[in-house]
């Protein structure tokens, strides 16, 4: 019962609602730093192949009134793929809200790398958290 009371205390338990042991809590950080640094050296190879200027001068001559309908769009037509997915995954435990997210993050990655990796992402988060099979989740 103690050290249910502590693991309810741990920030990881709260935010990911997880059972940790101290090995696991440094297996944890260490995925963390990982991730961060693989994270931080993406971010520099972006910053050295994009040409910041260029996006400011393209970002001040577009007109607010065609972008943000354009916005909108974007995320009902995210809404209805998280939907669409929820539909496909129903015999698995999968939240709309998990996937919801899952489906931003998928735009996001596939706005920024141009190879698909945000459906890699998608597909590999759902085989690993979820137990899905790769097929199915792609």
């Amino acid at each position: 019962m103690q050290i249910q009371q502590e693991q309810a205390k741990h920030p990881l338990y709260s935010i990911f609602n997880i059972r940790y042991s101290k090995a696991m809590n440094y297996k944890i950080l260490l995925r963390i730093g990982i991730n961060t640094g693989i994270g931080v050296v993406l971010i520099g190879v972006w910053l050295k192949l994009v040409n910041i200027s260029e996006i400011v001068r393209a970002l001040e001559v577009v007109n607010p009134l065609i972008v943000i309908p354009c916005i909108g769009l974007l995320v009902i037509l995210t809404i209805f793929r998280s939907l669409r997915l929820k539909i496909f995954l129903s015999q698995f435990e999968v939240s709309f809200k998990d996937l919801l997210n899952l489906n931003f993050l998928s735009q996001l990655l596939s706005f920024l790398i141009p190879i698909r990796a945000g459906e890699i992402t998608k597909s590999v988060y759902l085989t690993t958290q979820y137990k899905i099979p790769l097929t199915r989740a792609l």
